[in-house]
């Protein structure tokens, strides 16, 4: 039968049901890709069923109990049981550990194997045989003139040719089905999504360590330690920097490689296929179809500069157009540039029409009557008495002072106060956060969230530094930050609420450095229980202070905040507080630039005449204001 011919549907069916070789299906669809479109059109998915030769078999189907129960009874080896199927024992192991099948299967797998090594090497594993080690570095030598096979040229390139071909990525971790599978494998063998996790893991870790060396840990040994001293930073040695410059100039010519044409092209174009593999699962998230395969990026010929190619996209309204991926694509039907409106402004009023509420924009008014001026709202809701401004890095930050009153660093401050003068709950969103962090405070503050738990059926418990760091991470709008105690409350085994603590120069003072609940969801009492079983244990630490702060973007009303509910003493305001952003993509705290740091960040351009911002600007870091923060504080 001619398969060219046929429908691809129809071709897509007999590879599906074991009646054409891949060989055949792939001179049909051309790569791997185009056969897998068909797999969900048909009812499969590789999550729920294995692709054999003899077609799809679900993971349900009581065939692999039959031939597991062979293999345990010694009836079938697992080689018998992959001839079947043509797959090699390896790949009928590892279906047997996707099938969560008991450990028995795995543990005599070992077992055996191990017996077999012990045998032929005397060790339990072949690759801590010493023959078997230099006769890797031996077979390496005489094929590629190299030790290890990662070093090839040829094979580097065939790896990511492979990958690509495959996965679709140039690394296949970066694939989401087999990042995903990866999780699934460690969760079915140890219960956590990543080994360092697993105490049982921990455990050997240190057992191991501590019968070699008789410490927990290596930087707890006494060489460590004195090596540790005598190196210092090797960053800062003389003799270093001098071997770091000789290497630069010999690959590249110059003694800083970053100097070099090549490597700066290089970098850009790494960055930006990186934040490219980023935004495009987020494309169907914001209402946009990518309607043609994602091809990378185009440099600009004599120019240091990448251009970013235009793509064809469908807005989720219908309408079809051109634009770069680089960054957030404006669909010109829905977002038209003419109306000065940006379109991060239009969703999040969309997204407020969508929870039901009537909006308006520009027809609300402030009026600062000491200095004869008006500001508008970007989005208000007049039933509510509540405003949201939508704030974009590049017209709000202080990069053109002078040029317009948006750059006055009091600007959100005077705005915030003149809002609360007439009422108005006023809140501010930057282009900068996270839109699901957003939308989920939104809701909160139009009472719109759908699921509530009451405190009293969640568990208080003291959290570890990186259970606290990912939840913060994925829940709070600035993320993590450096802390001395955490704790959190449980629902069902699952955090969702954290208040962290770190001490301050005063040895009697604590402070709350963040408090944060799960998105989408309202703990009623949450924080009240936190902070009285968190206090617990930060008395027995010797405190008897807490301050805290609350962000006025947020926090419009110092007297509405939870702390002051939970009787803490308002103190005032802090006045604006200062954030930098590099060229209004990323944006950092004003701890990071500091004057006295930046002639070691920025050796070339610092001057010591100008000010940090001047220093900063030639580094197009400038820096923005955000409204300020209330201060409270609490006797404990």
């Amino acid at each position: 039968m001619n398969l060219l011919v046929m429908p691809k549907i129809e071709v897509a069916k007999l590879y599906f049901s074991g009646k054409i070789s891949r060989e055949q299906a792939l001179e049909v669809f051309k790569t791997p890709q185009g056969i897998a479109k068909y797999t969900k059109k048909l009812g499969y998915s590789y999550k729920t069923h294995i692709m054999t030769n003899k077609g799809f078999i679900s993971k349900t189907d009581s065939i692999w109990k039959e031939h597991h129960q062979d293999y345990m009874e010694n009836k079938k080896t697992l080689q018998d049981i992959g001839n079947l199927y043509g797959f090699t024992d390896e790949r009928i192991r590892t279906i047997f550990v996707d099938l969560g099948f008991e450990r028995k299967s795995i543990e005599k797998i070992v077992k055996a194997r191990e017996i077999k090594y012990l045998e032929h090497y005397g060790v339990r594993n072949p690759s801590q045989a010493k023959e078997v080690k230099e006769s890797k570095i031996n077979t390496c030598q005489e094929r590629y003139d190299k030790g290890n096979p990662f070093q090839v040229e040829e094979i580097k390139d065939q790896i990511v040719e492979t990958n690509i071909e495959k996965y679709g990525y140039k690394c296949s971790l970066k694939n989401l089905d087999i990042k995903e599978k990866a999780i699934n494998t460690l969760k079915l063998k140890l219960g956590v999504d990543n080994p360092s996790k697993s105490k049982e893991i921990q455990e050997k870790k240190k057992k191991n360590h501590k019968e070699k060396t008789g410490y927990d840990y290596l930087f707890e040994t006494p060489k460590f330690i004195e090596e540790n001293k005598k190196r210092g930073n090797p960053a800062q040695n003389s003799i270093i920097q001098q071997k770091i410059s000789n290497t630069n100039l010999n690959r590249y010519g110059f003694p800083c490689a970053l100097q070099n044409e090549e490597i700066i092209l290089k970098r850009i174009k790494t960055r930006l296929e990186n934040k490219a593999e980023r935004i495009i699962p987020i494309l169907k998230n914001i209402g946009y179809e990518l309607l043609e395969s994602y091809s990378g990026l185009e440099t600009k010929e004599g120019s240091k500069h990448l251009k970013w190619k235009k793509y064809k996209l469908r807005h989720n309204c219908g309408h079809v157009f051109q634009d770069d991926i680089f960054r957030m694509p404006r669909c010109s039907k829905c977002y038209p540039i003419e109306e000065c409106r940006s379109q991060l402004e239009y969703i999040i009023e969309n997204y407020i029409k969508e929870l039901g509420e009537k909006t308006e924009h520009g027809e609300k008014i402030l009026i600062d009557k000491k200095n004869k001026k008006h500001y508008d709202i970007d989005v208000f809701i007049p039933n509510k008495n509540i405003g949201f401004e939508i704030n974009g890095l590049y017209y709000h930050s202080i990069h053109n002072l002078g040029k317009n009153n948006i750059n006055d660093k009091q600007y959100h401050s005077k705005k915030n106060f003149l809002a609360k003068e007439q009422n108005i709950n006023l809140y501010f969103i930057w282009e900068h956060m996270d839109l699901n962090i957003v939308y989920s405070k939104i809701k909160l503050i139009l009472n719109k969230i759908d699921l509530k738990i009451q405190a009293r059926k969640t568990i208080f418990k003291e959290i570890s530094k990186e259970e606290t760091n990912i939840f913060l991470n994925n829940n709070h709008l600035y993320g993590s930050a450096i802390f001395t105690k955490a704790y959190g409350l449980f629902y069902n085994e699952e955090i969702i609420q954290v208040i962290t603590y770190l001490k301050t120069k005063d040895t009697n003072t604590i402070e709350i450095k963040r408090s944060a609940s799960k998105t989408n969801l309202q703990i009623i009492g949450g924080f009240s229980k936190l902070l009285k079983n968190s206090l617990v244990e930060i008395k027995k630490l010797g405190y008897n202070k807490l301050i805290t702060y609350a962000d006025k973007d947020w926090s419009p009303d110092p007297y509405q905040t939870v702390y002051f509910k939970n009787n803490f003493c308002f103190l005032g305001d802090t006045g604006p507080s200062l954030f930098f952003t590099k060229k209004f993509k990323q944006v950092f705290s004003r701890q990071k630039f500091q004057k006295h740091k930046l002639q070691k960040l920025f050796p070339e351009t610092y001057q010591e005449n100008l000010t940090e911002i001047e220093n900063l600007a030639l580094q197009k870091i400038y820096p923005f204001y955000t409204s300020g923060n209330w201060k409270f504080s609490l006797d404990i």
